[in-house]
């Protein structure tokens, strides 16, 4: 058999084949023995004492401080070193523990909003043609004195442009339930489907006929009004 059938029969490549049997005729079958893989030639380190000395302190008096920042005060002090081999002076400190380990904390991630039985997603293809079909809810903080605190809601129709405003003295779903009745009462065309912007603590306990679409959480509601 050739030498390319007995590395294509082995699955490698005929470099090694070739090694392998340089390796047999100047060792004998011990030439095949797996060999370490470590670099013949490893690189040496080139920093002095001091440099060492002077990373260690610059870390520990700024611990958080990468090795990016600590290579820019060793210039001042005319230490020139490279960032990487900043970086493995202190790699090397950290395995000696000659610097304080830092314990970064973790970052804050809210818990994930649970999904609402009554919420479903807007539909592809609702068309808005006639007044009633989208009327846009928005709410306002209004704050004029202090301790003192407003809730303002303004409702517009998008095709007809129909607006019902009010303003409530507390930001609670009780007012905001308050509020859809007046606008139904105050429209003068049947509503088909309302898009909301509104705080989560107020959007809970709204019930009416039509279909409520929150635009900050992308879903809508078939809820109904007692």
């Amino acid at each position: 058999m050739s030498g390319k059938e007995v590395s294509e029969l082995l699955g490698v490549s005929r470099a090694s084949l070739y090694r392998w049997k340089r390796r047999i005729k100047e060792e004998g079958w011990n030439g095949l023995e797996q060999r370490s893989r470590k670099p013949k030639h490893l690189r040496k380190r080139k920093w002095t004492a001091e440099e060492v000395e002077a990373v260690r302190s610059y870390r520990v008096l700024y611990p958080c401080w990468g090795k990016e920042k600590i290579k820019v005060l060793l210039e001042l002090e005319g230490i020139n070193l490279s960032v990487s081999s900043v970086g493995r002076i202190i790699q090397e400190l950290k395995k000696r523990k000659a610097i304080p380990e830092v314990r970064y904390k973790t970052r804050w991630k809210g818990t994930r909003k649970q999904k609402h039985p009554y919420a479903i997603r807007k539909p592809k293809g609702y068309l808005v043609e006639n007044p009633g079909d989208i009327v846009q809810v928005d709410t306002l903080d209004i704050h004029p004195f202090p301790a003192i605190h407003f809730k303002h809601f303004t409702a517009r129709d998008v095709v007809s442009r129909w607006d019902v405003l009010a303003v409530y003295p507390r930001a609670r779903s009780r007012q905001a339930k308050a509020f859809l009745n007046q606008l139904i009462k105050r429209t003068p065309f049947p509503i088909r489907a309302i898009r909301w912007t509104v705080a989560a603590n107020t959007r809970l306990s709204l019930r009416m006929p039509a279909v409520i679409w929150g635009s900050s959480f992308s879903s809508c509601h078939r809820v109904h009004l007692n």
